[in-house]
């Protein structure tokens, strides 16, 4: 799950190249927003 969470920040980052430092922001926080929505649903 984990390694398709990176393969999808990778997507990302490919798919836009405008401001490299705005644009690390934005896939580091859909990157924590994903995992954290991960770790939400396997809670018990």
């Amino acid at each position: 799950m984990v390694q398709k969470l990176l393969t999808l920040a990778d997507i990302n980052s490919k798919s836009e190249s405008r401001n490299p430092k705005q644009i690390r922001m934005i896939k580091i926080h859909k990157f924590k927003t994903q995992c954290q929505k991960y770790i939400n649903d396997r809670q018990f």
